[in-house]
């Protein structure tokens, strides 16, 4: 009996573990988001896949800046050139589409906070990018 408790105990201990790691940070107005979107600049801090994340100077991309205009437009600027594109919240699902010239988002943000977003790519790949407020 002992032991089917300890089991019980140990599986659910890793359920709420790995539903804490994919949970989402988002806040809950369309208000909130875009201040915290349009406030500042985001720097890359981190890319890769789930386990096998690199910082941003490993994948040179240290110097990347993504700026969002509250008009709904974003800029993100690499190796020194812009490159324009289109950003959508769709609040109901708790994501930002960001578009740049498809109908279908190249890229998607699940987890906003005044610190952080954590982006995937639009086509579901596992591949993420962590962004952080430049400072």
């Amino acid at each position: 009996m002992k032991r089917i408790i300890k089991t019980i105990s140990v599986s659910f201990f890793f359920l709420v573990t790995a539903s804490s790691l994919n949970a989402q940070n988002f806040p809950g107005t369309e208000k909130e988001v875009k201040d915290i979107l349009c406030t500042g600049k985001w720097t890359v801090d981190s890319l890769g896949r789930a386990g096998k994340m690199k910082a941003a100077a490993e994948v040179q991309m240290d110097g990347t800046i993504l700026t969002f205009k509250e008009d709904g437009t974003y800029t993100i600027t690499v190796f020194g050139k812009d490159k324009p594109g289109k950003w959508v919240l769709v609040l109901a699902d708790k994501k930002v589409n960001m578009y740049e010239k498809k109908e279908q988002p190249d890229s998607v943000i699940m987890s906003v906070s005044s610190g952080q977003l954590v982006m995937g790519r639009g086509d579901g790949s596992d591949l993420k990018m962590t962004w952080k407020k430049a400072e």
